[in-house]
Formats: structure tokens, C-alpha cells, sequence
């Protein structure tokens, strides 16, 4: 990378010497400001790139986010998105991705997406609740079936309750102790 940069800098002077009628630059600043020494191209995301594991394994990928310890990719097999710990990656794509800027993006947990999924279950849960009272209101039901409704929207509510209560258990402190299950 050194070599690559002084290079730059040795093409920008020439060209500063043919811009100026082959005459030296009055000023040797003149060319260092064309190319300061130590710029390097900034990244940005999102990024395509092939990332390599610990164990060799390939995978390509978008990069979209990027914590401290985790990156947010997205499978470029499948278009899956999920969260992957750096330290998980080659020491080379540890590098690369170290200089990656800190995004925006989060990057959720698996204890953040099972919090989503089970908040997503209740919902589904909910809206069947509603389908079967508004059954139980058409009266159209005779007094057996009736009874049955009754008793899918008890179940219902009795999963729903449990759901719930798992939700209320977890604690944020408890998701940073599990850490990332994103899988290379």
C-alpha cells in the first residue's frame, strides 16, 4: 500500500511538472497536496465482498452494518440477512472489515429476533382471536360449535400468555451474555 502511495505521488508530480511547462513546482507542497501520503480510500456501505472464515470457508456477501464485534451481512446465495462476529472471520477479512465504518444499522442479536418472532407470534395469535369472536358474533354457529370456538380462543389466549410471559422474562443483560448465533 506505502509502494501504491508513493507511486501516486510520484505520477501527480510528474504531471504537475508537465502542467507547468516542465518546470519544477515552486513549492514541493504543491504536490504533496495533490496526494497527501497517508490518504486511503475511505469504505463505505454497503459493500459486496467474498469473506473467508477462521476454517477457510468462503462466502459472498453484502456487508451492510457494522458494530464493534459484529458484522450485518447479506447472503449473496439467498439474500438472508444475519449478524456474524468478526473475530468468527479470517484475520485478513478482520482487517478489511475493522475498517469498515461503524454504521447506523444495528445489528441485532438472536435473542433481538427471537424477542421479534414471538412478538410477531402473538399478533398472528390475535388476529385469529378476532377472526373467532367475530365468528362467535355472526351468530351463525350452533351452540356445539359455538363451544369449540370458545375453547380455540381460550387455548389461544392461554399461548398467548405464555408467550408473553417468556418476554417479560428475558432481560437485555441476558441477550448481551448470549452473544451473536449468526453461523459462518
Amino acid at each position: 500500500m506505502v509502494v501504491h502511495m508513493k507511486l501516486v505521488i510520484f505520477i501527480t508530480g510528474i504531471i504537475a511538472l508537465c502542467l507547468t511547462g516542465c518546470k519544477k513546482p515552486e513549492s514541493p507542497a504543491l504536490v504533496e497536496q495533490a496526494v497527501p501520503s497517508d490518504s486511503v480510500p475511505e469504505l463505505s456501505l454497503p459493500i459486496q465482498r467474498t469473506i473467508t472464515g477462521k476454517d477457510g470457508r468462503k462466502l459472498a456477501v453484502t456487508i451492510v452494518g457494522r458494530s464493534v464485534k459484529h458484522i450485518k451481512i447479506v447472503r449473496a446465495s439467498d439474500q438472508k440477512a444475519f449478524d456474524l462476529a468478526i473475530a468468527k472471520l479470517s484475520e485478513g477479512d478482520q482487517d478489511f472489515v475493522n475498517k469498515l465504518p461503524i454504521s447506523v444499522i444495528a445489528v441485532t442479536s438472536a435473542a433481538d429476533r427471537q424477542l421479534e418472532n414471538r412478538q410477531k407470534e402473538i399478533r398472528k395469535l390475535e388476529e385469529k382471536i378476532r377472526g373467532y369472536q367475530s365468528e362467535l358474533a355472526s351468530g351463525a354457529l350452533t351452540s356445539s360449535q359455538s363451544s369449540m370456538v370458545r375453547g380455540k380462543i381460550k387455548r389461544i389466549q392461554q399461548e398467548i400468555i405464555g408467550l408473553g410471559g417468556d418476554i417479560r422474562l428475558s432481560k437485555p443483560a441476558d441477550y448481551e451474555k448470549k452473544g451473536s448465533s449468526g453461523r459462518f
